[in-house]
């Protein structure tokens, strides 16, 4: 069993796409912690938990609703999408939690080493 020190934080993202073939219906969930909340931040919403250290049997339940459709797609047809470049800067920026420069730029050059001498 696992024997935890200090304060413990979760986040959970929750699904905000919203196009023709997803639609969000609504989340919902329970929370036994101190301090439960739902922050927007750079990359979308998420549900914020902060658990005291020793809190008894913390839980934090997330049920996201969303309606889908079905789709297909003859890709022997398909066309290379065109897209906002400040859109995709947008999704590729470093964050906090998702940085692009120490291990994970030496990881990402060692992977593409060779396709860039091509």
């Amino acid at each position: 069993m696992l024997q935890p020190t200090g304060v413990t934080r979760v986040w959970l993202p929750l699904p905000v796409v919203n196009s023709e073939y997803q639609r969000t219906l609504g989340d919902g969930g329970r929370a036994t912690p101190r301090h439960a909340s739902v922050t927007d931040g750079s990359t979308g919403e998420h549900v914020y938990a902060e658990f005291a250290e020793g809190e008894a049997a913390p839980v934090v339940e997330l049920t996201s609703r969303f309606r889908t459709q079905n789709r297909a797609i003859d890709w022997s047809k398909k066309v290379a999408a065109t897209a906002d470049p400040a859109e995709l800067r947008m999704w590729t920026q470093p964050t906090d939690l998702m940085p692009t420069d120490g291990i994970v730029k030496v990881t990402a050059d060692e992977i593409t080493r060779a396709r860039r001498r091509m």
